[in-house]
């Protein structure tokens, strides 16, 4: 695992902002750790092996997540991003075929 793969692994798991305390917090370390890390070549093997069974169990928890809802009648069922309210899509103001 090298510096791209942590930085990915670490969105993918806890979003674009501030998914490096979160990581952090994840693995035990301290942030200053995580940023070191992000900033060498590759990262140490004992972090690499618990980064990876983060995004399994992540993955395995999506799948269980999706399992479950698909259970549920359709009425009961959420999003799973909200759609912000008074957002409505701009019809295409394009030219007619003429």
């Amino acid at each position: 695992m090298n510096a791209v793969d942590l930085i990915a692994a670490g969105q993918k798991l806890y979003g674009r902002r501030k998914w490096k305390p979160q990581l952090a917090e994840a693995l035990g370390v301290n942030v200053a750790t995580i940023h070191r890390m992000v900033h060498r070549t590759g990262v140490p093997g004992p972090y690499a092996i618990a980064i990876n069974a983060l995004l399994e169990h992540k993955k395995r928890k999506d799948e269980l997540d999706r399992a479950a809802r698909s259970l549920l009648p359709r009425s009961l069922r959420k999003r799973l991003t909200a759609r912000k309210p008074g957002k409505k899509l701009i019809p295409y103001a394009g030219k007619e075929d003429a």
